[in-house]
């Protein structure tokens, strides 16, 4: 709780356990360290002796007065920004000694500080239907299209997945949840399989990473299939979907609606 001490004292005045002194200016307390006192004043006291705390009555800062043998000075007691940390407190601290911009937030990547980037949410989600119907084996399938019919309900989120004679490529690199869901008819005595397929790093290597198989039946069937693709490499990390088994059997595709379709979404960064 701040003193306000009596304006235009006289040598001797006491008051809240000080006493005025006219010699030093400033009201003096007999506390302190060997002997020292403590002094309350905006400015520093004179012929002060080793050991003398001075409260800065303007900055609100205690001082001590050392005396090492070959130097004299006021000492700040409790500098800012000086904090005493064990070996244990240190998780994530920037011990570089170049500054960051100002008001940039960095973030250790597991190989350097970068500038923290924040994403609220899920930041690319995708849609590519089948256009139109699949009446024999195709791998992969080549057929689609992401033009939504719809374009203020079902607009892309982010950068839209491209796509090459079947094959897509992902915008950015991050932990993907791939879908495949199709829809087809079945005629006669027949068994459709579908997969989704996603190449190596080596960008040649194809690996089934989902199949799922109906038949036997003449109404509409659908199935789905999910699978979680982790690209780390735009160039040579790709997927691509494909039909086989078909002798009468039809997969629907329409150009309209989703019927037969599949979706990207980006639910985090590569692993």
């Amino acid at each position: 709780m701040a003193t306000n001490f009596p304006t235009n004292p006289s040598d001797g005045d006491t008051h809240a356990g000080f006493t005025y002194s006219s010699t030093s200016g400033a009201w003096e307390s007999s506390v302190g360290q060997s002997g020292g006192s403590v002094t309350v004043s905006d400015t520093a006291p004179s012929s002060p002796s080793s050991g003398d705390l001075w409260w800065h009555s303007t900055d609100l800062k205690l001082y001590v007065y050392y005396t090492d043998g070959s130097s004299n000075q006021w000492v700040q007691t409790n500098p800012s920004g000086t904090v005493s940390l064990g070996v244990d407190d240190l998780t994530d601290v920037d011990t570089t000694t170049t500054a960051p911009s100002t008001g940039q937030l960095l973030q250790w990547n597991g190989t350097n500080w970068v500038p923290y980037t924040h994403t609220n949410g899920i930041t690319h989600i995708d849609t590519w239907r089948l256009t139109s119907d699949i009446t024999s084996d195709a791998i992969p399938i080549t057929t689609w299209t992401n033009t939504p019919p719809h374009s203020n309900l079902q607009p892309t989120l982010g950068t839209a997945m491209s796509h090459s004679n079947g094959v897509f490529s992902f915008p950015v690199t991050g932990y993907w949840e791939v879908q495949f869901i199709a829809q087809w008819s079945i005629s006669g005595s027949d068994n459709v399989n579908i997969a989704i397929q996603g190449y190596e790093s080596d960008g040649t290597t194809t690996r089934t990473l989902s199949q799922g198989t109906v038949g036997d039946s003449s109404y509409l069937q659908q199935i789905n299939l999910v699978s979680y693709y982790n690209c780390t490499n735009t160039s040579n990390n790709k997927v691509q979907f494909y039909v086989n088994g078909i002798s009468a059997a039809t997969l629907t595709g329409d150009s309209s609606r989703d019927k037969t379709y599949v979706m990207f979404k980006r639910i985090a960064d590569a692993v």
